[in-house]
């Protein structure tokens, strides 16, 4: 069963970590649906270009309109780069931000070759890439 309060959801008495609709008929005293905003329709995260990348690239990725449903509403997005023991090497991007398509170059001028992640997030979503860095 679901529960409701001012801000919250729950199901069985497990909240719901992301955003949904819920749909109720005053008839049935229930609700009869739930449609969930997956994280696809929240943003987008492309492969960085080019990749293999020496020393610079670029990164991709796109808010979309459904992540932010009032007019100029902003999202808190984070940006950061990863190296393979998962130690964070950079962060491009850490700013509240509009619904729209952006794109960020990384310069690896100061690493050494091998392989990194970039890993966007935006409120409790995240999507991981990776990329290589090969001089």
């Amino acid at each position: 069963y679901y529960t409701l309060s001012e801000e919250k959801v729950s199901y069985n008495g497990i909240e719901l970590n992301f955003p949904a609709i819920l749909y109720y008929y005053p008839r049935t005293s229930s609700i009869t649906s739930v449609k969930s905003f997956g994280l696809k329709e929240n943003f987008k995260l492309e492969q960085n270009y080019p990749n293999p990348f020496n020393p610079i690239t670029t990164i991709q990725y796109t808010i979309s309109t459904s992540a932010s449903l009032q007019k100029d509403f902003k999202e808190f997005v984070t940006l950061k780069i990863y190296d393979v023991l998962g130690k964070e090497i950079n962060t491009l991007v850490s700013k509240n931000q509009s619904a729209g398509n952006y794109l960020i170059q990384f310069d690896a001028s100061n690493l050494t070759s091998g392989i990194y992640y970039y890993q966007l997030t935006l409120n409790d979503y995240k999507k991981t890439n990776k990329m290589v860095l090969l001089r």
